[in-house]
């Protein structure tokens, strides 16, 4: 497993390259296990999935996404969420997760919970 220190020597050398994929992907799911937050190599995931969309996973996005508006900036969420195609978009549980975001942003808090 990649540090976060190795990630970002990774996106300075690495940044549109479709090897880094899985390290990404596998660095994605360790935020979740770790309760951490990378904007910036969460953000190149979804930008290398739109050069190379055959390595596109949906649950990455999802997660990506996910992260974003439990840890982000109230910007973040949108920032990821513009990168993604509106066919994955319109799939559960993206929309869900769209919704919610809305909700939280509304402070309609009894709606989002």
């Amino acid at each position: 497993m990649a540090s976060a220190e190795d990630i970002k020597k990774l996106l300075k050398s690495e940044r549109f390259s479709v090897g880094l994929i899985p390290q990404l992907e596998a660095y994605l799911i360790s935020q979740v296990d770790s309760a951490a937050y990378d904007f910036e190599a969460n953000r190149t995931l979804i930008k290398l999935y739109q050069f190379f969309p055959t390595n596109s996973n949906s649950d990455c996005i999802t997660v990506a996404g996910l992260l974003a508006m439990i840890y982000g900036e109230l910007s973040e969420f949108g920032a990821i969420s513009c990168l993604i195609p509106e066919s994955q978009k319109s799939v559960e549980p993206f929309p869900l997760l769209i919704r919610a975001v809305e909700s939280r942003d509304a402070c309609t808090f009894a709606t989002f919970w």
